[in-house]
C-alpha cells in the first residue's frame, strides 16, 4: 500500500496573515497573548501557517520514503484518536536519523575501523564493504653494502584484520630516519594476498646503521 499522510498546509494562499516584517515586530508573538485578549486574525493565520507549513513538510519528505503519517482522525484510531495516532507518529518519526544514531547505524551496515599502526577502515556493503589497510615492516638497517646493492625479503606480515574475499592490491612507501643523506634505500612490495604481505628492501649506496635506518609502510586495498 502506498504511503499516505493527512497532514496539510493551513491557509495556503497566506490570505489575511501578517507579513514577516509585522510578525517579528508583533508584540504578541513575542510575548504571548495576555490573559482574556483576543488574537487577531492575521497574526493567528502566520502563527498556523508556519506551524502547518513545516509539519505537513516533514510530512510529505517520510511520505515519499515510504513512511505513512496520520493524525488519527481518518478513519479513528481510538476515541479520542490522540493517544494511538501520537504512538504511531512516534515510531515513525523515530526514523529519522540524528547524530546519536550514527555510529550504531554504521555498525549495522558493516562499518568499523581501528585508527592506529597497523590499522584499517572497512566501508559499508552499500559502499561496496571496501576495506583499507595499513602497516609497518620492521626497521632495518644493514651494516654492509654487497656488490653495490642488497635485495632482502621480509618475512610475510600480516594485516591487522584478513580480508574476507581478496587483497586487490598493495603498496609500499620507503620511510627513512637517520642524518646520512648519501645512504640509498628504498622498499616495494614483493608478494601479497588476503592474509598479509611481504616486503622487499633494496639497498642501493651507503651504509644503514641504528641511526640510519628504513621501513616500509604499506597500504593495501581490498573487499
Amino acid at each position: 500500500m502506498p504511503a499516505t499522510t493527512n497532514f496539510l498546509p493551513y491557509n495556503p494562499s497566506a490570505a489575511n496573515q501578517e507579513a514577516d516584517a509585522a510578525y517579528v515586530a508583533d508584540s504578541m508573538r513575542s510575548g504571548g497573548a495576555g490573559s482574556g485578549a483576543l488574537c487577531p486574525s492575521a497574526t493567528f493565520n502566520k502563527l498556523e501557517y508556519q506551524n502547518a507549513i513545516m509539519i505537513s513538510a516533514l510530512a510529505q519528505m517520510l511520505k515519499a520514503k515510504g513512511y505513512s503519517t496520520t493524525d488519527g482522525t481518518t478513519p479513528f484510531a481510538d476515541t479520542p484518536p490522540v493517544a494511538g495516532a501520537q504512538t504511531a507518529l512516534a515510531g515513525v518519526l523515530a526514523n529519522i536519523m540524528t547524530a546519536a544514531d550514527m555510529g550504531a547505524f554504521l555498525s549495522s551496515v558493516g562499518y568499523a575501523s581501528v585508527l592506529a599502526m597497523p590499522g584499517y577502515i572497512k566501508f559499508p556493503s552499500q559502499l561496496g564493504g571496501f576495506i583499507i589497510q595499513w602497516a609497518q615492516t620492521a626497521q632495518y638497517y644493514p651494516h654492509a653494502l654487497l656488490g653495490g646493492t642488497i635485495i632482502d625479503t621480509g618475512s610475510p606480515a600480516g594485516w591487522k584484520i584478513s580480508f574476507p574475499t581478496a587483497c586487490l592490491a598493495a603498496f609500499a612507501s620507503t620511510n627513512w630516519a637517520g642524518t646520512d643523506n648519501t645512504c640509498q634505500a628504498m622498499w616495494q612490495i614483493q608478494t601479497y594476498s588476503a592474509s598479509g604481505f611481504a616486503a622487499l628492501f633494496q639497498q642501493i649506496s651507503g651504509l644503514l646503521s641504528a641511526s640510519n635506518k628504513s621501513w616500509a609502510t604499506v597500504i593495501g586495498i581490498g573487499y
